[in-house]
Parts: C-alpha cells; sequence; structure tokens
C-alpha cells in the first residue's frame, strides 16, 4: 500500500494533527519568547516590516477619514480608498453635467407667457412642429379688460377722461361692472358695421375707451356690454 499522505486517510489526519500541533506550538513558543523579550532576528524584522507599512498607510488613512467627514481631497492623496472617492466624484460631476444639459434642452422647448392670463385660445397640440413666427396662443389678461364704445358726435362733449361707467352684460343681469374712461379719439370715424349706436349709422362717432375693474373673472373678451356714463 502507497504510503504517500495523498493516497492514506490515516497518515493524512496524522500529518494534519502534526501540523496543527507545530503551528500552535510556534505561536506559544513566540509569545512566551515575547513575554520574556527574547524575540529573534527574524521575528523583529517581520514586526518592523509590519509597523513600516502601517505608519505608512496612516497618512492615507487620515485622508480618507478627512474626506468622508466632508472635507476636500487632498492633491497629493494616495490609497484606493481616495481613488474610488476620486472616480465617484467625477461620476456625481457628469451626472450633475448631463442634468444641467436637459434642464436647457426642456427650457428650450418649453414656451412662457410674459404676462399672467388666461389661454383664450391654442392654435397648436403640444409636439405639434409650428413655423418660426406663428400664433400658437392667445393669452387674455382678464384682470385687465377694455371695452371701446362709440359716441355721437353730438355727445362726445358729455365724455371726458377719469370719468366713470357702469357696465352691464347679458350673461350677468343685474349685475353692474365699474369702468372708468382712459382714452378718447381726437377724430370723428363712421359707425362700424359690428356697432350700433342710438343714432344711427349714418352719424360720425368717436371711439372711447374704458378700463373694466373686475376682479370675479366673469368678464369675458367678445362679451357684448352696455355703457351707462355718470355725469358729474
Amino acid at each position: 500500500m502507497d504510503g504517500s499522505p495523498d493516497n492514506n486517510t490515516d497518515k493524512a489526519a496524522a500529518y494534519s494533527k502534526l501540523y496543527a500541533a507545530q503551528t500552535a506550538y510556534n505561536t506559544a513558543n513566540y509569545n512566551y519568547n515575547l513575554w520574556l523579550g527574547n524575540i529573534d532576528s527574524q521575528q523583529l524584522n517581520i514586526k518592523e516590516a509590519a509597523l513600516a507599512v502601517a505608519k505608512a498607510k496612516l497618512p492615507e488613512d487620515q485622508a480618507l477619514l478627512e474626506v468622508l467627514q466632508g472635507g476636500p481631497i487632498p492633491e497629493n492623496a494616495t490609497g484606493a480608498g481616495i481613488v474610488q472617492l476620486q472616480q465617484a466624484r467625477i461620476a456625481v460631476q457628469l451626472a450633475q453635467a448631463n442634468l444641467n444639459l436637459l434642464d436647457d434642452q426642456i427650457k428650450k422647448m418649453t414656451v412662457t407667457s410674459l404676462v399672467n392670463g388666461m389661454v383664450m385660445t391654442r392654435n397648436a397640440e403640444p409636439g405639434s412642429v409650428v413655423n418660426a413666427g406663428a400664433v400658437m396662443l392667445t393669452i387674455g389678461r382678464l384682470d385687465e379688460l377694455t371695452i371701446t364704445v362709440y359716441v355721437p358726435e353730438d355727445r362726445i362733449g358729455e365724455v371726458i377722461l377719469g370719468q366713470t361707467a357702469s357696465v352691464s352684460v347679458d350673461s350677468f343681469p343685474g349685475a353692474i361692472f365699474k369702468a372708468t374712461v382712459t382714452y378718447i379719439s381726437d377724430q370723428a370715424e363712421f359707425t362700424p358695421r359690428n356697432v350700433q349706436t342710438v343714432s344711427g349709422r349714418k352719424n360720425t362717432v368717436f371711439a372711447v375707451k374704458l378700463s373694466l375693474s373686475d376682479t370675479s373673472g366673469k368678464l369675458k373678451p367678445g362679451m357684448p356690454a352696455d355703457v351707462a356714463f355718470h355725469s358729474k
């Protein structure tokens, strides 16, 4: 029978026990000599080398600790941990740059109104391709409405700037909206075709513009209205 430990289970077990015993003896002998101060030169060299490695790695560990606590990465810092942090920081910067690029692209594709108001008409749907200068939306400033009326030539002298008036619309019977004269035309014109006046179409009229004070949002552009001027 082959006496090799590879082929003999009992002999392999015996070798294993011998190795364990030898290791335990070496450890015990080292600790015994350490307590007595009897360390041979080889053991001392090993310990000195381990201490030198630990001292050399100490600045790397200190730099890594400072960075992990929120400090900057030193330019001359080395070590696997520092390298990983540098790579992670570069990845974060690259991701932020891509995010900023996407934000810029979204801003360029976002249409922003220069004034506050309500969309009255929309000529393009989201995703549509439009030509430069095309009208896509019509914004109505419902908080700054105006109404233009045409006053006959023989009554225009009774209207002055700053004069107040009452405005009523068919949609809200009984509701009265306040208005103020802000513009009086200095030239007479024939009554526009879409306007009816008391004196009829054959008379010349003056355009008078009034600003409306309405915070309820009830009034809309295009509503027919009646205006009654207040006498001063």
